[in-house]
């Protein structure tokens, strides 16, 4: 395959790439952040999620949490395994669908959490610093999502 002649001073031409690279360097400032603590960036973001839906109706189901955050609902399941092992999150069935489970944090859960999540908004923070206009790159980014993947 020829490399197109566009991308030949540098891969960085490409958007995707770009986008992809970007994602990577902001990937591994989580990363980096959350092993003070033990946890993986999914492991957060299902845990954050579950907290979020929870703060005003019943607990949220896996599905719910898997829509919510754009996680794989086989990934969700097994972080919500792996959390539950850990103590982190109750799993119950859900008395409306007995084939769902609702989720709850436990308060070893709610405490890691409290410790986490300061720790991706300071590398959130170092990250997005350099943009003049962070709404907006964040509206842009909505945008594209939405294009390709409006919500139910």
């Amino acid at each position: 395959m020829i490399f197109p002649e566009k991308y030949a001073a540098t891969p960085d031409a490409s958007t995707g790439f770009a986008l992809f690279r970007a994602y990577e360097a902001w990937s591994s400032g989580v990363k980096r952040a959350l092993r003070q603590v033990g946890l993986t960036h999914p492991q957060v973001t299902v845990l954050t999620v579950t907290a979020y839906l929870a703060r005003n109706a019943e607990p949220p189901s896996q599905a719910d949490v898997a829509a919510m955050s754009g996680i794989d609902p086989m990934t969700v399941s097994a972080v919500v395994r792996k959390l539950e092992r850990r103590g982190l999150i109750g799993r119950t069935r859900n008395p409306a669908d007995s084939r769902a489970w609702s989720l709850a944090l436990t308060p070893s859960g709610q405490a890691a959490l409290g410790e986490a999540f300061p720790l991706v908004e300071a590398a959130n923070e170092a990250f997005f610093r350099v943009l003049d206009d962070e709404a907006g790159f964040r509206d842009q980014l909505h945008r594209l999502r939405m294009a390709v993947a409006p919500p139910p």
